[in-house]
């Protein structure tokens, strides 16, 4: 499923929030507004039918249809599994992409809220329901039973349609670590659980001159619900710090047309 929302403010720059999680919509909603109060922001989402496999790939492959309807290279923006398919889009498509905004992603992108939910339920005696519900706790922080029991309802419907082929058995092998050679974001928050701590100490080993590591002290996985504002300032200060001449080995080349 694809679907998009764009202001009506004209701009010659264009930027892409990319999401595989139907079920997150709602966590997104107020980043998406205040990001889309500057900049014409579009929406680009996946989701995967029960009978389709589990796999990042297919995501890309549509993603790539999408991105060569424009005549410019995009900026990707992304949260947990959506931010993982937007790095791996920006490494097999340079040319088509301006910069990556990632939303807590882990620097090893196999590490996502699934596995992390896998580990969990591998190593803790309970029924699958009861484990779900002490992940939703643990990755966001809130103690309230309502909110706690509301948000594992969408981790267990996430399970289904989001791309990837993460089980109890095996982490989803489709994203690889390294760099990337467009400007890049990253922001986490420190008391994520599924990012396991070292998430700074971890992504120095990828992250080049010029790129930017920003951390909210607490917010859990979601943080960027909790933390709209402060996050969409941070956000439109990396975009407008992006320009045409600080991007010359990617926007002189041809953009791709098959991968």
């Amino acid at each position: 499923m694809i679907c998009e929302s764009s202001s009506q403010a004209l701009c010659d720059r264009q930027f892409l929030w990319i999401s595989t999680s139907p079920s997150f919509q709602c966590f997104h909603r107020r980043i998406l507004g205040i990001l889309d109060q500057e900049f014409p922001l579009k929406y680009w989402e996946y989701s995967q039918t029960p009978d389709e496999p589990g796999s990042l790939e297919t995501a890309l492959n549509l993603l790539h249809e999408f991105v060569q309807t424009s005549d410019r290279p995009l900026h990707i923006i992304g949260h947990g599994l959506g931010g993982v398919l937007a790095l791996n889009y920006a490494r097999c498509y340079p040319g088509r992409v301006a910069s990556v905004v990632l939303i807590s992603v882990a620097a090893q992108p196999s590490i996502t809220w699934q596995t992390y939910y896998y580990q969990q339920l591998a190593t803790i005696c309970c029924r699958r329901d009861v484990v779900l519900q002490l992940v939703a706790g643990w990755i966001s922080g809130i103690s309230c039973q309502r909110y706690v029991q509301h948000l594992a309802a969408r981790l267990d419907r996430d399970l289904l349609a989001a791309p990837s082929d993460a089980s109890l058995l095996k982490k989803d092998t489709f994203a690889v670590q390294g760099t990337i050679a467009q400007p890049l974001l990253v922001c986490a928050a420190i008391d994520d659980p599924v990012l396991m701590g070292g998430i700074f100490s971890e992504w120095l080993h990828y992250l080049k001159n010029g790129d930017q590591f920003w951390h909210q002290p607490t917010g859990g996985h979601f943080f960027h619900h909790q933390h709209a504002e402060t996050l969409g300032i941070k956000v439109r200060d990396f975009w407008r710090q992006i320009t045409p001449q600080s991007l010359p080995c990617l926007l002189p080349q041809p953009l791709e047309t098959s991968r």
